[in-house]
């Protein structure tokens, strides 16, 4: 019965959050796997780290998935993550089953696990296959070497599964650690030893050889090695908090359980060992996370993908300390069962409405990237003038114009759906406007004034100048769109240089601002090409701006 309902959970899962999942699309660091990873020819070999991370085997799914399918459907690529999802879980459940947890907690567990809002990133995000294999199977290779007895078959197969999880992100080191910690408990120091051994060398060889490239792009300082402990500390408290739903609750169930596993201690020694490693492992893996992002701020360790991680490995101990809660004792016990599952009925409930909360919030901005980086495909293959830039800098920083033109000759975009009028403005900003040492290479008219804001100016016919004297706290140029325009700007002191591209429709809609650093008496030229009805310039107010090319 445990059995059959826990692969009802598991179905019902795949389910829920396929739903979940059915508008979200291609964001961030996935246009790194898209568009410059390959078997060759590519910007980045397979081998390269991705942030740090060792990330071959996510490169190799994302490769094979994007010659079946591009990027016309993000469904492959979601089945993907929620079947390593639901292999942890399972593995999770065979866990808590191999340290003699009672079946029906631990079906309640997994089930809980199995809807885990609290970690909605990695569940909403295919690119996150890299933490959850690497979590699978960390979980798996576990299971095969927790046993007695000698050395085997089991172990070896150990081995093979952590060095292929090794390459599915950073997080296997910490997982085959947690392997080496329950080996140590149950076996010894030897076998331990042995367990890591081979895995070790490989990832080492892997970091020598390559895998150190983008180590120490962030600045470190003494002062973030002070952080560590807040760091770590808000790190597993917001997890459990957040996973509950209690407020405070983190806090009062993280300190319980440690004490549960102090007292427990000599259960280490047996099928529960993994239960103890994994606890450590979550210890272990914020300890190596607050080494490169305590610099970000104690915020940022609340981040849901670290959730994940966090209860992921917190589970095994959870599960053997609700199985201490519901005893032994007959009648008593099936009482204690029945109170411990309606509360985790509660957790459970808590955080599928938070999956579904949170897959809206992302649906609406990703489907709002989708349609800027689509707008922005039909743009750069068109007749349209570009000068250059990223399609959709602030979440899509990897993908770029020549990107876009590729998957278009090789029809690996969908149709477009939905664009808006904001979304082609918006575009039109980032690859129709710039700020050069140049002027345009290409055919341009003077452009015509359409109005000055905040400040008096001076025109000078013959050079087709206008000076533009501050009398106010913002002082804008506007110009008639249509045609393309190359100004030059000189500015009487360093400041920020602000551009706005703007459509009559038949209201005014203003894109997003485009803004430059110029340097005061140096000339830079505003080339813009976008065909629309008004150029808005807002230059600095600490002393005259003069912008020619103008009539």
């Amino acid at each position: 019965m445990a059995l059959a309902i826990h692969l009802l959970t598991l179905v019902a899962g795949f389910f829920v959050l396929l739903y979940c999942n059915r508008d979200q699309w291609f964001f961030g660091d996935e246009w790194d796997f898209l568009a410059h990873r390959g078997l060759s020819g590519a910007d980045l070999s397979l081998w390269e780290p991705h942030t740090e991370h060792w990330s071959t085997v996510p490169i190799l799914i994302y490769r094979a998935l994007y010659s079946l399918y591009g990027v016309r459907t993000y469904v492959p690529y979601v089945v993907v993550l929620v079947l390593f999802h639901l292999a942890v879980a399972h593995l999770l459940w065979r866990l808590l089953l191999q340290a003699g947890v009672d079946r029906t907690i631990a079906t309640a567990v997994a089930a809980v696990f199995v809807f885990l809002g609290a970690g909605y990133e990695n569940l909403l995000w295919a690119f996150q296959i890299g933490f959850i294999g690497s979590v699978a199977l960390g979980m798996a290779c576990l299971l095969l070497v927790n046993h007695d007895g000698r050395w085997g078959a089991r172990d070896y197969a150990g081995w093979a599964v952590s060095i292929v999880g090794l390459m599915f992100s950073g997080v296997s080191v910490t997982m085959v650690t947690v392997a080496g910690l329950a080996v140590l408990m149950r076996r010894g120091r030897r076998h331990a030893a042995l367990t890591v051994s081979v895995p070790g060398a490989v990832y080492l060889t892997w970091f020598f050889l390559t895998g150190n490239q983008n180590v120490g792009d962030e600045e470190r300082t003494l002062d973030d090695v002070f952080k560590y402990p807040e760091y770590i500390w808000n790190g597993l408290r917001t997890a459990i908090e957040a996973t509950v739903g209690f407020p405070g609750g983190g806090a009062v169930i993280l300190l319980g359980l440690a004490a549960f596993l102090l007292r427990q201690g000599e259960r280490s020694r047996g099928p529960a060992a993994p239960a103890f490693a994994c606890a450590l492992g979550a210890l272990m893996l914020f300890a190596i996370i607050a080494t490169g992002r305590a610099g970000l701020g104690i915020e940022s360790s609340g981040a849901s993908r670290y959730t994940y991680l966090v209860i992921a490995l917190a589970v095994p101990a959870m599960g053997l300390a609700l199985a201490e809660l519901v005893g032994h004792d007959g009648v008593a016990t099936a009482g204690r069962r029945a109170a411990v599952c309606l509360l985790l009925l509660f957790v459970g409930v808590h955080n599928a409405g938070l999956l579904v909360e949170k897959s809206r919030v992302e649906k609406r901005l990703e489907q709002r990237l989708k349609a800027r980086i689509l707008a922005a495909a039909q743009l750069v293959n068109s007749p349209a003038v570009i000068l250059g830039g990223n399609p959709e800098p602030e979440y899509s920083p990897d993908i770029v114009i020549e990107d876009l033109r590729r998957m278009h000759r090789d029809g690996k975009l969908p149709r477009p759906e939905r664009i808006t009028p904001d979304d082609r403005i918006t575009v039109a900003t980032v690859l129709q406007y710039a700020v050069d040492p140049k002027p345009l290479s290409t055919p341009f008219a003077p452009a015509l004034v359409d109005g000055v804001v905040g400040a008096e100016s001076t025109y000078d016919t013959i050079a087709g100048c206008i000076r533009l004297s501050p009398t106010g706290p913002t002082v804008e140029l506007h110009l008639v769109g249509g045609q393309p325009m190359s100004l030059r700007v000189t500015t009487f002191a360093s400041g920020e240089l602000t551009g706005y591209l703007r459509l009559f429709t038949p209201t005014v809609l203003t894109g997003a601002p485009h803004v430059d650093k110029v340097g005061g008496g140096v000339p830079a030229y505003v080339n813009v090409t976008a065909p629309v009805d008004q150029v808005v310039l807002r230059v600095p107010t600490s002393g005259p701006t003069e912008v020619c090319n103008i009539r």
